[in-house]
């Protein structure tokens, strides 16, 4: 599927007046594209989110989403982007909760029910040279090395993937926009709440305004993927 295709099943079935603005406005917006240094950002795909038997386990979004992602992955090792993992964290008191399990419990994230309910999906097989961050809010840069990381690597364009769409997705992908990182959201790879909320975070943040990330098609980007020189990790 290409951009425009993968744009047009994000706008189709919203009210006249909204699909009629996304398409103007995509339509006149060049993307930024990518730039020399790309890395693959995978956020929270991990059993409590995506696997059956949680209270948040999301199986019937995940799926796709993780197929795409696994696509990503295995051209981003190809092709030596760099590849990171974010997991979204309970900690062991309320000091350091804060705020983060407002209105949660913690059995919704899965604490306690079997031994690494906080882990990665396995599927993704991450490999030895790729990070887990570990975030102790949305955002994959607020309190983390990420942004040092990235510094060294001398990354200008994140690829972000995961979920959700409006909670650490979004989070993730306006600090980055923040920090001037060209931003590209395959839209398939990324999961998000139900209806049509998932749809309109991703329309905000690729075409309304300040655009903080350029909507992508995954079949797109991995063509620009494995034709962007990225150098040895």
């Amino acid at each position: 599927m290409r951009t425009a295709e993968a744009v047009e099943t994000l706008i189709d079935g919203l009210p006249q007046p909204d699909a009629d603005r996304y398409r103007d406005m995509f339509a006149r917006q060049p993307p930024w594209g990518f730039g020399s240094r790309p890395a693959l950002l995978v956020v929270d795909l991990q059993r409590g989110f995506v696997e059956d038997g949680y209270p948040l386990g999301n199986p019937t979004a995940a799926k796709p989403c993780i197929e795409a992602n696994l696509k990503l992955l295995e051209v981003a090792r190809r092709t030596d982007v760099p590849v990171f993992f974010t997991r979204a964290m309970v900690w062991p008191n309320a000091v350091e909760n804060g705020a983060w399990l407002r209105g949660a419990a913690m059995e919704d994230y899965g604490i306690g029910e079997r031994e690494g309910e906080l882990d990665l999906a396995e599927v993704l097989d991450r490999r030895p040279n790729e990070v887990v961050i570990d975030k102790p809010k949305p955002s994959a840069f607020y309190g983390t090395q990420l942004e040092a990381m990235l510094t060294y690597l001398s990354v200008d364009t994140l690829i972000v993937t995961g979920a959700a769409t409006g909670r650490c997705v979004r989070a993730t992908v306006d600090d980055a926009f923040a920090r001037n990182y060209r931003v590209i959201l395959p839209i398939e790879a990324v999961m998000g709440g139900p209806g049509i909320s998932h749809r309109i975070e991703l329309l905000d943040m690729g075409i309304l305004i300040e655009v903080v990330a350029d909507l992508m098609s995954v079949d797109d980007c991995l063509a620009a993927m494995g034709n962007t020189p990225t150098g040895a990790v």
